[in-house]
């Protein structure tokens, strides 16, 4: 089979076999050749066709696999073919054609059947399927493991834990896909565990899209799987297929007749998540644009993806295009959908995402929205606008009467009497007299010592002597920005794709009747009860008037005045890029995490539990081991997690960082993945504890030590032979021991409830007998 055509052998009820070839962008069946007839019709044959030397490799399976080569004639006939035992048969080269027979030896032969050469077999020789690699490379099967084997060196150069009943290479070989009966693993050309696929239906076949999509049929579904991990269901079948290729959305296929056969598909939600993954934003743009994607699944596909701004593109209600858009860090739709909204929870989170980017118009507006008035007072005195300061403490004043807010703001201003005549007018003249006393007002401490009276400035003086005294005055901004420049500066970024064209920069307000407006006089404080502070609005930037620029040091100095460099030769730094854009900074792209490399690189139960993959986990333990009750498992889920990282200090005041362990294989790290805890030692030693419970009679405490021991099973990383086995040893022990416990604990409950049921009791102890007990 090829990108363009497809070859099967055709058998008729007279039993003649027919080479046949079936054109996909015709769809034409066409008859290759014949083929001299064989002896029983096998039940499960592979082919593989030489095109170039016009050669055909039959393999047979049956309880003696074998072989058939055919040199194809112009005349439309076959030679008599030339047999020989093996397993598996595909081309290597133009001329060589490589055979495994199975458990024995790896060969390659020529046109003429003969052997070339001869290979030694990875892992023992225990292999008992093979099939096409690329460049010369094949893929054999041993045991539990799939082994990249290099024709021309000789020896193995990759290979991954997998079952395998099927291998499918993508067109350019990047990507090969591992079918089992329930499993789909991906990995690169490398071997590299890219992601794996569960089902509880039968894999039937898989292709490869010309995009790089794996597409697979179970008994009743078409999926696709893609390389990081995301997989979707296509469309539901009638009846099982076996695929054959798949063309733009034209899906080839044999049906249980053996009949070529083709449908049309809906590619759109794979080829859209294809695009993503691989950043063709055009692509994506194109899709969007068509109107076939929609719905609150890819919505909140795209959010977890993290690619918030992209859906914004799926959304009209105005609730969830606001989420996104704070999620994405766009204010200025963030805004716009605020506005429509109207709701106060809104404005306070777009007041806490504006504040985040610096966008200090947003902030005033949303503050004034939500009447935060003591959030507003602080913004104005982290600017630096003592004018709208000033405004505040007169609207606290004079509209809402708030004690506390008076003095909150007096005191953001440095306004001494303002302080003083708030505490006289909350009638606490003691504190008025510390006050004025501290802060050199005379006049009035002198006034306020003649009511309170000797005795009491007595207490009062002697009190202040032994306190230290500071002066309270707002810190000064180092930069008070006015009108445009009143946001942070920021770095100039190239423009989002998905970005509207036309989105205005500083008009926050739209209707000028509308809160958010803050220019002119009935701006944004006009509907609200603030009152006559006409001009609280302020100027376009909201920061009042600086003066001129004489009043705050003239021109300026000199001191960065470097003198006269003269003429630098700048000729042999290097170009960055986007050099020609003045200002322009390309942010970096953000990489994985250590959990996210680990779920996708791995289909180890314990790794997946270490990245926290806890979802993925609990498919894999059901689907491979049956287990479906986790409670029991909690503890060893915790233990390994924490255990496979540590907490490096990084210093005061940062936190700790989470620094992911490695597990070596061989005294070499076993390509980056998680340390696991348990391990066959560290169950040994748990074990050797049961032990000692067993020998003091404490059988309760051993079947607790054993049943511990039989939970951590499954999660021991198990990287050779030699240590599987270990592992069914102990598996074996646990399963005894705790089936002892348990009748040994009914022997005794028996003996204390049923004193006189002796048939019981010999019964029970009967059973004990038949227990494999390994002794300690």
């Amino acid at each position: 089979m090829c990108i363009r055509d497809s070859y099967y052998v055709n058998v008729t009820p007279s039993k003649e076999r027919y080479l046949r070839k079936f054109e996909f962008a015709t769809q034409a069946d066409k008859q290759v050749c014949a083929l001299r007839k064989g002896g029983q019709i096998p039940g499960s044959s592979s082919i593989s066709y030489n095109t170039t030397e016009n050669c055909l490799l039959m393999v047979t399976q049956d309880e003696q696999p074998s072989y058939e080569l055919y040199s194809l004639g112009g005349d439309g006939r076959s030679s008599e073919p030339r047999r020989g035992a093996g397993c598996a048969a595909v081309w290597t080269r133009r001329d060589r054609f490589a055979v495994l027979e199975k458990n024995k030896a790896l060969t390659t032969r020529n046109l003429d059947n003969e052997i070339t050469k001869r290979h030694a077999l990875p892992h023992g020789g225990s292999c008992d399927m093979m099939w096409l690699a690329y460049a010369g490379n094949v893929l054999l099967r041993c045991d539990d493991k799939i082994v990249l084997y290099d024709m021309q060196q000789m020896k193995a150069i990759a290979e991954i834990t997998a079952a395998a009943k099927d291998c499918v290479w993508s067109a350019n070989h990047d990507y090969v896909a591992i079918i089992s009966k329930h499993v789909v693993v991906l990995c690169n050309k490398k071997l590299e565990h890219l992601a794996t696929s569960q089902e509880t239906m039968s894999v039937k076949s898989g292709v490869w899209t010309e995009e790089g999509v794996c597409v697979y049929s179970t008994l009743n579904h078409l999926k696709y799987a893609l390389p990081n991990g995301d997989a979707g269901i296509i469309c539901t079948l009638e009846q099982p297929v076996y695929l054959s290729c798949i063309i733009g959305e034209s899906v080839f296929f044999l049906d249980r007749e053996g009949k070529n056969q083709m449908m049309i598909i809906n590619s759109t939600e794979y080829m859209f998540k294809m695009a993503l993954l691989n950043r063709k934003l055009d692509e994506v743009k194109r899709v969007m644009n068509s109107g076939r994607l929609c719905g609150q699944a890819i919505i909140a596909y795209l959010k977890n993806k993290g690619f918030p701004e992209v859906a914004l593109h799926f959304v009209s209600d105005e609730k969830t295009r606001f989420d996104l858009a704070v999620e994405s860090g766009n204010i200025d739709i963030a805004v716009k959908s605020a506005q429509a909204l109207d709701q106060q929870q809104c404005y306070q989170q777009l007041a806490m995402e504006a504040l985040k980017h610096g966008k200090i118009e947003v902030v005033e507006s949303a503050y004034i929205k939500t009447q935060s008035w003591e959030r507003l007072s602080f913004l104005y005195m982290l600017t630096g606008n003592h004018v709208k300061l000033a405004k505040m403490l007169k609207h606290a004043k004079e509209k809402r009467g708030s004690m506390m807010s008076r003095y909150h703001n007096a005191l953001l201003l440095g306004d001494v009497e303002e302080r003083l005549d708030v505490l006289l007018s909350a009638k606490q003249p003691a504190m008025a007299y510390m006050h004025a006393r501290t802060h050199g007002l005379s006049e009035a401490a002198d006034q306020l010592a003649e009511q309170l009276g000797l005795e009491v400035i007595a207490k009062l003086d002697k009190y202040m002597v032994s306190k230290a005294k500071k002066l309270l005055v707002p810190p000064n901004p180092i930069n008070r920005l006015v009108g445009e420049d009143v946001d942070w500066p920021t770095l100039n970024t190239s423009k989002g794709f998905f970005d509207a064209e036309e989105i205005p920069s500083n008009n926050y307000g739209v209707d000028p009747q509308d809160p958010f407006d803050l220019d002119g006089d009935v701006g944004g404080w006009a509907d609200d009860p603030v009152g006559d502070l006409d001009d609280l609005g302020g100027d376009a930037g909201g920061m009042g008037d600086l003066g001129e620029m004489d009043e705050m040091g003239g021109d300026g100095g000199e001191g960065w005045d470097m003198g006269d460099l003269g003429d630098i030769d700048l000729s042999g730094i290097p170009t960055p890029k986007h050099s020609d854009l003045v200002g322009f900074y390309s942010p970096p792209t953000k990489g994985q995490t250590s959990q996210q490399l680990w779920s996708q690189k791995s289909n180890v139960i314990a790794d997946q539990v270490a990245a926290g993959s806890f979802e993925v986990a609990r498919n894999l333990l059901e689907s491979q081991l049956g287990i479906v009750e986790l409670a029991p498992l909690r503890e060893v889920f915790l233990s390994i997690t924490l255990g496979a990282f540590a907490a490096v200090p990084m210093g005061s005041p940062l936190p700790a960082r989470m620094q992911g362990l490695h597990r070596k294989v061989e005294g070499r790290e076993a390509a980056g993945m998680p340390s696991v805890c348990v391990t066959t030692e560290s169950l040994s030693k748990e074990m050797k504890m049961g032990y000692a419970l067993f020998n003091k009679g404490n059988f309760a405490g051993t079947k607790q030590a054993f049943l511990k021991v039989l939970h951590k099973i499954p999660f021991v990383v198990a990287q050779t032979r030699p240590m599987l086995n270990d592992v069914r040893k102990l598996l074996g022990i646990c399963k005894e021991y705790v089936l002892a416990m348990c009748v040994q604990m009914s022997v005794q409950s028996t003996k204390k409830e049923e004193p006189g049921n002796a048939t019981r009791y010999c019964e029970l102890a009967a059973y004990v007998t038949h227990m494999n007990l390994e002794p300690p």
